[in-house]
């Protein structure tokens, strides 16, 4: 409990010494740890004082003023999200380095190559990062599940209909008139035509000889884009 308490005091007081920050530290979640690190990005190598929050990593310069005040001087910073934050948890022969990369969407992704002070310092970083991320990545599927439901998408469960006789059974064309009733499955309706006299129309006593012919055909119309052995399936 007093490690804890010497431990938020001193970061209070570290967040307090940073200085020329544009950014609201309030707004970026709890501060969770601070530590001065070896620091490569590209080839150039410098020391910063790292500053983790929930939400975003800060790199500083340690810089100490006239009289012992220890301040730290704003470079960057860059907010820890899912999906445009990544860690390499181990790299290189000593086992003091890590790698954590920023994606940008309008220039390159920045990469970054810490080494700690010690192995213990490397492990609470990479630990934290890593929890940081799946925390997130755990929100983030909740709010689109959520999101889902509220648009009436993914709140009812995939049903598979399986074909049945029930199931487009009579695929016939009927055609109707007023006098008859329907004709029969699979059956298309021709009227009579005179190929000698086409502009002749034909008159007959017989008026069922005046009716359409019946063209049987040799199976149920199938529409073009069903195959007969595939199994139709919908998911509503």
């Amino acid at each position: 409990m007093v490690k804890f308490q010497l431990r938020h005091g001193n970061d209070l007081l570290a967040m307090d010494a940073i200085r020329d920050c544009d950014v609201n530290l309030k707004e970026q979640g709890q501060l969770i740890r601070q530590d001065e690190f070896t620091v490569w990005s590209g080839r150039r190598k410098c020391q910063r004082h790292v500053f983790l929050f929930e939400d975003l990593v800060l790199f500083s310069k340690p810089k100490r003023m006239e009289g012992g005040l220890d301040v730290f001087i704003y470079k960057h910073s860059f907010k820890v999200q899912y999906g445009r934050c990544g860690l390499t948890e181990s790299t290189g022969d000593d086992g003091l380095r890590f790698e954590i990369w920023f994606r940008r969407r309008t220039s390159k992704n920045q990469t970054f190559l810490l080494q700690a002070p010690s192995s213990e310092v490397k492990h609470n970083w990479t630990s934290d990062i890593a929890r940081l991320l799946w925390n997130q990545a755990t929100r983030n599927k909740e709010m689109r599940l959520k999101e889902m439901v509220s648009m009436g998408v993914g709140s009812k469960p995939f049903l598979d209909i399986q074909p049945s006789d029930a199931a487009i059974s009579d695929r016939a064309v009927h055609y109707i008139m007023k006098s008859r009733g329907a004709r029969t499955r699979a059956s298309i309706a021709v009227s009579v035509f005179d190929h000698s006299n086409p502009f002749k129309r034909s008159v007959t006593s017989d008026p069922s000889a005046a009716g359409p012919l019946l063209l049987q055909l040799p199976g149920a119309l199938k529409p073009p884009h069903v195959q007969s052995n595939a199994a139709p399936c919908w998911c509503v």
